[in-house]
């Protein structure tokens, strides 16, 4: 009989120990389990120490090698720049936080699909599975964020694990998304707030077999540099809520960005949101409720939400902008939803972006299918007026490319404000680069791009022009 109970010890300790390694391969796979193991985790907290730098600093960066102090100039960034949709236009309005609201332009690569309509459920569960639009913009804007940390010690048993948690993160310009700073600095198992090892994206994924495909699938990114306020890097305070993170790739010409607006409330407006619940697993679903009041860092709303939808879009619609962000989802309580106001620091760090990494002068390009002799590219036209778009309609070298030099095949077609067309791209023998330009102002703008991956769909997008 003693024997018989050391056999049963044994294998419980085993079957807890398995439950264990399954959990961590994250909520992913089941968080009511993850949930009681780690209810069971001696809490072992580590403080974050002040980042070690000879200047002030303002936001944290981590690029997934190393943590940096960056004293980021707001002021550089509100007005008086140019984006791919052209100015950034004011707008006041009587009933707003303040009357300095403003914003921007998103930019949507898809100007056939018309825009879709659209952790506390409040009363009845009121979202709805967003079934037929989840390719359609702007839903191609929110992504499926998976966050992975890699040999996580769990204190308890001794060993280490490998975690992953599921969110929600959206596209606010080419190359960098917006989401809850929660997502992306965390304590696991008890120990200090930690980065993750890393962090993929899958936009308007709708299946687990989308995710199943890894860096295959059509609109797949990696997360290249987190970027989190300094007092929610110190404080983990709610009212701080909010990353910047910057993507391996310029996906947002392929699947578009968001517009967003700066310091805007009104009374009972309607908001919308779209994110990926984890009690909706890998599936993007829409929730939609008022503004029912604020304070000086976040919204309260009625929509519902679950865990999992942390980092999705508030969108509003107002009388000077349709259909734009202007907060952060990001916690709940009792009674209400809340998210991180889009003020003027959060406005202008994500235009930044926008500023730096965007060339606000070209046409966007992405692929949209390849053969075995060519490829089909989508040519957008994000400009405010029409132009006449010139093509090589082969293949050509990279520095032909760049130049707009030796080219003997060259077509064109006029694209009015953006409007699409998709231009037939015949393979060339060795040459791999395809490029697109148009004339303005007296000078001459070229897109191109190298790289091209049939499986992918991907590219290396380029930029240049010369006067004319």
């Amino acid at each position: 009989m003693v024997r018989i109970n050391k056999v049963r010890r044994v294998l419980s300790y085993l079957s807890l120990l398995s439950m264990t390694l399954f959990v961590s391969v994250g909520n992913i796979v089941d968080s009511k389990y993850k949930k009681e193991v780690c209810s069971s985790i001696r809490q072992r907290r580590m403080s974050v120490k002040p980042i070690e730098t000879s200047e002030d600093y303002n936001m944290v960066n981590y690029d997934f090698n190393s943590v940096k102090g960056e004293n980021f100039n707001s002021e550089n960034y509100k007005f008086n720049k140019k984006t791919k949709s052209g100015d950034i236009s004011l707008a006041n309005e009587m009933n707003n936080i303040d009357s300095n609201s403003y914003y921007v332009e998103g930019y949507n690569p898809f100007s056939n699909n018309n825009k879709t309509s659209v952790c506390n459920i409040l009363g009845n569960d009121d979202r709805n599975y967003v079934y037929t639009e989840h390719d359609k913009y702007p839903c191609t804007t929110v992504g499926l964020m998976i966050v992975k940390y890699n040999d996580v010690l769990n204190v308890t048993y001794g060993i280490k694990e490998n975690l992953s948690f599921r969110s929600t993160a959206f596209l606010v310009g080419p190359n960098v998304v917006a989401t809850a700073g929660h997502n992306v600095f965390r304590k696991n198992n008890g120990l200090g707030f930690m980065f993750p090892s890393s962090v993929e994206f899958y936009f308007g994924c709708d299946k687990y077999s989308d995710v199943e495909k890894g860096s295959s699938y059509k609109w797949y990114a990696k997360a290249k540099i987190i970027n989190i306020q300094k007092e929610y890097y110190l404080t983990r305070s709610k009212d701080y809520d909010w990353a910047a993170i910057q993507l391996d790739r310029d996906i947002g010409y392929e699947v578009g960005w968001n517009g967003k607006v700066a310091n805007y409330y009104e009374a009972n407006a309607t908001v919308e949101s779209y994110g990926y619940p984890d009690d909706k697993p890998y599936t993007m679903w829409t929730s939609v409720g008022k503004m029912t009041s604020h304070d000086d860092y976040s919204y309260h709303v009625d929509l519902d939400s679950t865990d999992g939808q942390s980092g999705s879009p508030y969108f509003v619609s107002t009388s000077f902008a349709n259909h734009f962000v202007c907060g952060i989802h990001s916690y709940d309580s009792s009674n209400y939803n809340g998210g991180i106001i889009i003020n003027d620091f959060i406005f202008a760090y994500l235009n930044s972006y926008c500023l730096s990494s965007l060339p606000s002068d070209y046409l966007g390009l992405r692929i949209d299918s390849s053969s075995s002799n060519s490829w089909e590219i989508i040519v957008s036209n994000p400009l405010n007026y029409g132009v006449t778009v010139q093509y090589n309609s082969k293949l050509c070298f990279s520095n032909d490319a760049k130049n707009w030099t030796n080219l003997r095949d060259v077509k064109n077609v006029y694209l009015n404000k953006g409007e699409t067309y998709k231009a037939t791209i015949s393979n060339n023998w060795f040459a791999t680069s395809i490029t697109f330009s148009y004339c303005a102002g007296g000078k001459q703008y070229i897109s191109y791009a190298d790289n091209l991956n049939s499986q992918k769909l991907t590219m290396d997008c380029h930029y240049n022009y010369f006067s004319i």
